[in-house]
């Protein structure tokens, strides 16, 4: 066996997975990114979620 055979997959927590799903449905043009003008912006965003 070679040592890529011993590897096992890295596994992800369920938030990490799917921060790396919306990534690839940004990548692939399937979703829109964010996009921010300020820091006041990202910061009432959160405020708001919360």
């Amino acid at each position: 066996m070679s040592k890529d055979e011993n590897k096992e997959q890295a596994k992800y927590n369920t938030t990490t997975e799917l921060a790396m799903e919306e990534a690839r449905k940004i990548i692939n043009g399937e979703i829109e990114a964010k996009s921010y003008e300020s820091i006041n912006e990202i910061l009432d965003e959160i405020d708001m979620e919360e």
